[in-house]
């Protein structure tokens, strides 16, 4: 029989600032929030177990054109 997931005490955090979000957050906006580096073994988790969901997005600077893409969170 598996053990239920019980989120630990810095999952738990970043499920409470992502119930609170206005829009899905990357893991940058996430440590800017909670002030602690959010890393991506802290996200994986919630993402497998169905917590939260993640979404690709890219961005180009206006500057000089560069697209990059990094994922956005929300929760589920």
């Amino acid at each position: 029989m598996e053990k239920e997931y019980q989120p630990n005490e810095v999952a738990q955090k970043i499920l409470d600032v992502l119930k609170d979000a206005a829009k899905p957050m990357s893991i940058a906006d996430l440590s800017e929030t909670l002030g602690f580096e959010v890393k991506p073994g802290n996200i994986s988790p919630l993402v497998k177990k169905g917590y939260i969901t993640s979404e690709s997005v890219e961005t180009v600077c206006p500057t000089c054109g560069h697209k990059t893409s990094h994922k956005v969170y929300t929760l589920k």
